[in-house]
């Protein structure tokens, strides 16, 4: 006759959880394989997801208010920026120093008001998407603009991995033409 197994007992590489019944088999037992994720790693999963979005929304927040230190400070330090084909400053900037020049610093002087105001979020963990609208006026034609985008957010820990830009491109253009 074989011993009953106990909760917590490890049996080669699993951790017996609960005897579950015995028939003509003999016993069966829950387990799970030692280091495996038990459910309060779920509850951290779904407080890390929390905490990216609210990231991505704070990073908006920032960028309205002109808090480019504060935008710059939620990337990571080897960030992946791609600004789409055909945008202006189109383009794949790596580090926030390439981002802050190739990209906001000729935001912030070639442009009247230039703004990027979310209006949905879609959460997905790791990936944060936006939506949402840019506008503003270009100051050498003086002409505006407003074009629908989709902001791709990749994430790790609250911070900016990766950074990839969707938007109708010819609306943009048009307000460069003179």
């Amino acid at each position: 006759m074989n011993q009953e197994l106990e909760a917590n007992t490890t049996l080669s590489h699993y951790r017996i959880i609960s005897k579950i019944g015995a028939g003509g088999m003999g016993e069966v037992y829950l387990a799970r394989p030692t280091g495996a994720r038990e459910v309060e790693a779920s509850n951290y999963e779904r407080e890390k997801q929390v905490s990216n979005l609210d990231s991505v929304r704070g990073v908006y927040d920032a960028f309205a208010k002109g808090d480019i230190p504060a935008v710059l400070g939620f990337l990571i330090s080897d960030v992946e920026w791609t600004e789409a084909e055909g945008f202006p400053y189109g383009g794949t900037y790596t580090g926030p120093d390439a981002v802050l020049a190739g990209v906001f610093m000729r935001l912030g002087t070639e442009w009247d008001g230039f703004a990027a105001v979310p209006d949905e979020f879609v959460d997905g963990g790791d990936t944060v998407v936006a939506l949402g609208k840019y506008s503003g006026t270009y100051k050498a034609t003086g002409k505006s603009f407003q074009a629908n985008f989709a902001h791709v957010w990749k994430m790790r820990e609250g911070k900016a991995v990766r950074f990839v830009q969707y938007v109708d491109t010819l609306l943009v253009h048009q307000a460069l033409q003179s």
